[in-house]
């Protein structure tokens, strides 16, 4: 709120980050005459990194007025999170597995799943993974199964959501172990 002119008074957006880009910030009003106020406007930052402008406001004569400056920051848009991701499965684990988790964001979560591995005991969505896609801010107990899992096998299974932030994972990795095939008349030959 500019309340100490009595002169005319213009404003000055510069960017820091990210480098020469606006386009999140706009101004009530860049220019005016004795007191007044402006109103700033953000658009939602949906992005891992913070952003940052400065307005120089400059009062009276615009090439060596009086200038005030003032930061403009808005914190990063955060990654979903991710709770209660738990093994639902009951009975033997023979070749699939049943999964619950809950998923609260701040932006729309577009994919969701279970992510997965028998060698990287901290699976990424660059391991395998069983997904479905969203829409929605949040989740309560989702259910997904893993299913088609080898035989005497040591799965390494963590849940995952993502939106335009980014991936955010489970806090926990759940170590699955699957047994073997079922007996069958074949294995005891006469």
């Amino acid at each position: 709120e500019i309340t100490k002119s009595n002169a005319q008074w213009w404003v000055w957006l510069l960017d820091i980050e990210p480098e020469n880009d606006l386009s999140w910030i706009t101004l009530s009003q860049e220019s005016g005459t004795y007191a007044g106020s402006i109103q700033v406007t953000c658009t939602n930052n949906d992005t891992p990194e913070r952003r940052r402008a400065v307005a120089i406001i400059i009062s009276g004569n615009k090439n060596g007025g009086l200038k005030e400056r003032v930061n403009i920051i808005q914190e990063a848009g955060k990654v979903p999170e991710i709770t209660d991701f738990v093994l639902t499965s009951t009975g033997y684990i023979l070749d699939a597995v049943d999964c619950s988790f809950s998923y609260t964001s701040d932006f729309p979560v577009t994919e969701y799943g279970l992510c997965y591995s028998m060698k990287n005991q901290t699976p990424t969505v660059d391991d395998d993974v069983v997904k479905k896609e969203g829409s929605e801010t949040s989740g309560k107990n989702v259910s997904i199964t893993l299913k088609d899992m080898e035989p005497r096998k040591d799965y390494y299974v963590r849940a995952y959501a993502k939106s335009a932030v980014g991936v955010a994972y489970s806090t926990n990795v759940l170590k699955v172990s699957t047994l073997g095939d079922a007996p069958s008349p074949d294995d005891n030959p006469r």
